[in-house]
């Protein structure tokens, strides 16, 4: 309806049909409450998500689970000369 407005040299907008299986029905945010937050880092709360990933996927009629916005693991190595 608004193919008029789109600014000249803007490609024509790819429209994508989704059904409702497409759409998330529950988004868990994991954060630490305030007082905690400095005993937790971003892999700590990583490391939970996934373990909760694994738990809700069990359960009867659940479809797609995933993550977003994890932090990869990482090490530090720092020699002893």
């Amino acid at each position: 309806a608004n193919m008029d407005r789109i600014p000249v040299g803007i490609p024509e907008p790819l429209i994508v049909g989704r059904g409702i299986d497409d759409v998330a029905i529950v988004v868990v945010t994991l954060t630490p409450a305030p007082k905690a937050a400095a005993r937790y880092s971003s892999a700590d709360l990583t490391r939970l998500a996934h373990e909760l990933q694994v738990e809700v996927a069990k359960l009867p009629d659940i479809g797609l689970t995933y993550i977003v916005g994890e932090q990869p693991e990482e090490i530090q190595v720092e020699p002893d000369p």
